[in-house]
């Protein structure tokens, strides 16, 4: 029987349109008469997320011939949306992916209505995804600059990516001659979110240290601040420590390692922070908490050196091609175990040489509400880990490694059949993770459905694994 999904509430479908791109907004209204009335509706476009496409460099686009583009192109869909919705956009996310050198009188009017628009939160993502490799021109500096020079309620920014050069593009001195930013509360330099499925460029473009510390000197009501670890240094944090300021709560770092010769031009370095000064800015700021975000594999002597006993830390996040050794959960547990709130690995690593040092952790650490492993972890880790905290986990988000018990070792490639006596290679006996009989199936099928119900137990709400395993 077919279902007439649009009968469903407005506030469902407000839902759905508002995790959509601007392009699917519009061909899903384009269904009905009652779904174009609630693409009308102005909650759908409180949040927005606008791509624009800029020139790719060879080798990125999809066809073989490319026609080459001046400039960044905007829909003629996107212009008409936002000349029609722009009154209603809160909290928008600008994209321009591809190298930005001029734009076109599309995109300009795209630009010029986004900075008209009352945005509360802006996500600026420019130059995403390679290097500038040209200077950008006077008229689409200024038109980017715009969105900044002219906010006036301002209170979230988020600058992931700016490969423009600051002498032409000072996006720092805009934000610090603008006097309605001073009431903003949430501010992310150069850093990325730590969920994205994709490498973290060594070759974004940093501002001087010193031209942020001046910045933040002048945003006094900052509630919440994210550096690139390139740009933190003992005089920005000594700004953080006045008395004059709103008390800062979380101060996030993202950790770039510069590993030569692969990243020779990378201006980033490591940061190096007396334990005094972070003494004196827990003393400044009691409450406060520090993020750090691993973005790469950083050598674990100048990891360690970075966690400094005297260092508030409340949260740790490792993506996806970053790494680490097991004695770095030792060290959490040994000093924070008071402070530690997160603990996030977006990598697919299996855990099978850190589940002991993991399990110690989460008991030692007895204010851990958060857990993202999406590595392998054995059902039995899954099981002790979920009981551990039980109906306090805030988000247990963990990868399984679906082995049964009479599989073998790892290390083990040959294995010796014990009907037969004969030797036969690991992989291809049944019950291994590469081949499995009907038997094996329906126990692994077991398997799956009572640890989703323990830990469903555990938690007080329905869980799922990350990885369902394969039962084919």
């Amino acid at each position: 029987m077919d279902y007439d999904f649009s009968t469903l509430p407005d506030v469902v479908w407000v839902n759905v349109l508002t995790r959509l791109s601007l392009n699917d907004r519009s061909r899903v209204a384009l269904l009905c008469r009652r779904l174009n009335d609630v693409f009308n509706h102005p909650s759908v476009w409180h949040s927005v997320s606008v791509v624009l496409i800029g020139t790719l460099p060879p080798g990125r686009t999809r066809t073989r011939h490319p026609i080459p583009r001046p400039g960044v192109v905007a829909p003629d869909r996107y212009v008409a949306m936002i000349r029609r919705f722009g009154a209603f956009f809160q909290d928008v996310c600008l994209t321009v992916r591809g190298e930005v050198h001029k734009l076109e009188e599309s995109c300009r009017e795209v630009l010029e209505q986004l900075a008209s628009c009352r945005l509360e939160a802006l996500t600026l993502k420019v130059g995403e995804g390679t290097v500038q490799r040209r200077e950008l021109s006077p008229v689409a500096a200024d038109a980017l600059l715009a969105l900044v020079k002219e906010a006036q309620r301002l209170k979230v920014l988020h600058v992931r990516t700016w490969p423009v050069d600051p002498s032409c593009c000072d996006l720092v001195g805009c934000l610090g001659d603008n006097e309605k930013l001073r009431r903003l509360e949430r501010l992310s330099l150069f850093c990325r979110d730590p969920a994205e499925d994709g490498w973290v460029p060594l070759t974004t473009r940093l501002p001087t240290p010193d031209s942020i510390a001046s910045l933040v000197d002048r945003l006094s009501s900052l509630t919440s601040l994210s550096v690139h670890s390139g740009l933190l240094t003992t005089k920005l944090l000594h700004v953080l420590c006045q008395s004059r300021r709103t008390r800062l709560c979380t101060l996030g770092v993202m950790v770039a390692h510069k590993r030569a010769p692969a990243a020779r031009n990378y201006d980033a370095t490591f940061p190096r922070i007396d334990d005094s000064t972070w003494k004196k800015l827990r003393q400044s700021c009691p409450s406060v908490g520090v993020e750090l975000t691993f973005c790469n594999t950083i050598p674990s002597w100048e990891l360690m050196s970075l966690l400094s006993a005297e260092l508030p830390l409340k949260a740790v996040t490792f993506m996806r091609y970053s790494s680490y050794k097991p004695d770095v959960l030792t060290c959490l547990a040994a000093n924070y175990h008071r402070t530690l709130v997160k603990f996030a690995d977006y990598g697919d690593a299996e855990y099978s040489d850190k589940e002991e040092e993991l399990g110690e952790m989460v008991r030692r650490c007895s204010g851990l509400r958060c857990l993202v492993t999406h590595g392998a972890v054995r059902p039995s880790t899954v099981l002790a880990l979920a009981s551990d905290r039980g109906r306090g986990w805030n988000r247990f988000e963990v990868g399984v490694r679906w082995t049964l018990d009479h599989d073998v070792g790892e290390d083990e490639v040959l294995c010796v059949h014990p009907d037969m006596g004969s030797v036969a290679i690991a992989a291809h006996l049944p019950g291994s993770a590469f081949y499995h009989d009907d038997a094996s199936r329906l126990e692994m099928t077991d398997c799956y459905q009572s640890l989703c119900e323990r830990v469903s137990h555990c938690l007080g709400y329905k869980w799922r694994p990350l990885n369902k395993p394969s039962f084919d």
